[in-house]
């Protein structure tokens, strides 16, 4: 009987050390939530196609209502500082989301992007992003990596088959000097659906702030009518969750699309 008690015993201190370790880890995370003010700078290129409001669930509601002919309508930036960020530690930045809804006509698009904006040591601003866009029915992610001495590398990829991306997070992840973008869902699984980028040239950084933007391209033809709920910004240490394998079939098109409209935004100046 005192052996049974003391392995209780011991399961109970062992379970009590991992929740420990796991509460530590969790709150190592830094989580800047999206609010109108407290650091948040927005703007819009055509301020009558966007409008802010709190959510009543947390964060904010942009609603975007862009007409024909329009270059970079709704959300163009959401900016704030990161205390701390480095894309020399092994880590990640990510933006969470809810209630993404968007209703495009004629050959218009629409993208919702996180972008990581910092300067190297030659004092060259750098910008590394990934996008959820949506052209002429379809889907996507795509991923830029780009600077003011003109670097313009972009990549695009089909969302799978069945994944549902109204709600969950994008995200950067920063290790061995290369980043992979990638997509978490509603229950922690995350994928990568886009080639990394490789980082080795980058010997130091300073001035790391984030931008997200959720907007629309109508110089071509057509209208977007969108609502998005911005939640928090995330970074932390580690990885942001093992990945999930995407088998080959479920993709609803090939791999290596490049070029494609709308799944990046243009390099703000």
């Amino acid at each position: 009987m005192k052996k049974k008690r003391t392995f209780l015993v011991e399961k109970i201190c062992l379970v009590f050390l991992m929740s420990f370790f796991f509460i530590g880890a969790a709150s190592a995370n830094t989580v800047i939530d999206y609010t109108l003010s407290d650091g948040w700078t927005y703007e819009s290129k055509y301020p009558a196609t966007l409008s802010l409001s709190n959510h009543p669930s947390g964060g904010i509601t942009a609603n975007i209502n862009v007409g024909s002919g329009i270059v970079d309508g709704g959300l163009t930036a959401s900016i704030h500082d990161l205390p701390g960020f480095s894309i020399f530690n092994d880590g990640f930045i990510q933006l969470e989301y809810g209630s993404l809804t968007r209703t495009i006509s004629g050959s218009a698009s629409s993208s919702l992007n996180l972008e990581l904006e910092f300067y190297d040591s030659s004092d060259t601003r750098n910008q590394i992003g990934i996008s959820l866009w949506m052209y002429n029915g379809l889907l996507g992610f795509g991923t830029w990596f780009e600077n003011d001495l003109g670097l313009d590398l972009s990549l695009g990829e089909p969302v799978p088959i069945g994944l549902s991306a109204e709600e969950g997070a994008l995200g950067l992840y920063f290790h061995d000097s290369s980043v992979s973008p990638y997509f978490k869902d509603i229950d922690s699984n995350v994928i990568y659906p886009l080639a990394d980028w490789d980082l080795s040239a980058i010997s130091a950084m300073s001035l790391p702030s984030v931008d997200n933007d959720f907007e629309a391209e109508t110089i071509g033809g057509g209208t977007v009518m969108g609502s998005v709920n911005l939640q928090r910004i995330v970074y932390g240490s580690g990885a942001p969750a093992p990945p999930v394998p995407i088998p080959g079939a479920i993709w609803l098109l090939g791999s290596g699309l490049v070029g494609l409209v709308g799944i990046r935004r243009k390099f703000k100046k």
